[in-house]
């Protein structure tokens, strides 16, 4: 689908943000999904000040209740301040609600290439099959509706999928800024499609089950290269109501990182909108 050329998730609108269409969430029109939520928080952690180079390692965003598709304003801030490590939190509030909050790790950058020759190192993954751009959504080619999130970003399914009951590896690419006349950096990238790492593994009937994450974790190895991420994701479902996915993620080179997140499963029988309200 093709997209106008100054299509974004967010736009400027003096201290805040105007949330578009494109960050419509699978679960009801009037929410955002939480690639475009994690986005923001990554922009507004991104915007913090170091004392010494530094990036982020660790990002756990937490979905505290549905963010309004609307006008949103972000707070940062310092928790601990530090040469070697600096822990950051940042919240993303709807009419002075809070509705979404990060915390966010970064350690000092130094020089450890001689280890990537290390003879202990241990087995790297290969990269999944390189991504072949212009692939249809996977909801489309399931007959589903496609909320504006996935309007804004291409995908290329390698194998697996929502409801296959296998390991899901799945090609992503944002196609358009995060934040209008901002380019997207590669940490703001990876935090706008980690949150893939919950729905792509999920094997249940979608039709009868929901499971929609409550958090998502990005743990940053490097930042990546390149447009595409892939999320080689695997979903598990406890007995008491309770999930978890799992995801490893890629760039055309190899591994940068992996997202966690922890899911509510819902048996429902009514639209995935009804489900969410309960968040």
């Amino acid at each position: 689908m093709t997209l106008p050329d100054d299509a974004a998730l967010f736009l400027p609108d003096g201290d805040g943000f105007v949330a578009t269409d494109l960050t419509q969430g699978p679960w009801s029109r009037e929410h955002q999904h939480g690639g475009s939520v994690s986005a923001l928080l990554a922009h507004a952690v991104e915007r913090v000040e170091t004392l010494v180079p530094m990036r982020v390692g660790r990002l756990t965003v937490d979905l505290m209740r549905p963010v309004p598709v609307a006008r949103l304003t972000t707070t940062a801030r310092v928790v601990r301040e530090g040469k070697r490590v600096q822990l950051l939190e940042a919240a993303l509030l709807h009419d002075g609600t809070e509705v979404a909050r990060a915390s966010a790790l970064r350690v000092r950058t130094g020089s450890s290439a001689e280890a990537l020759d290390h003879p202990r190192r241990p087995f790297v993954r290969p990269v999944p099959r390189l991504p072949e751009p212009g692939k249809e959504s996977l909801l489309a080619t399931a007959g589903l509706p496609v909320p504006g999130y996935l309007r804004a970003v291409e995908m290329d399914k390698v194998v697996g999928g929502i409801g296959t009951g296998t390991p899901a590896v799945t090609w992503f690419n944002l196609t358009v800024p995060v934040v209008a006349g901002v380019p997207v950096s590669p940490f703001v990238r990876l935090a706008a499609l980690a949150d893939f790492s919950s729905g792509t593994g999920n094997f249940l009937e979608i039709g009868r089950w929901s499971s929609i994450n409550a958090d998502i974790t990005l743990h940053v190895l490097r930042e990546p290269v390149g447009e595409w991420i892939a999320v080689d994701a695997t979903a598990h479902v406890g007995g008491d109501g309770i999930g978890h996915s799992v995801a490893v993620l890629h760039d055309v080179e190899g591994v940068v990182g992996s997202g966690t997140t922890v899911q509510i499963v819902d048996e429902v029988a009514a639209p995935f909108a009804a489900a969410v309200e309960g968040r």
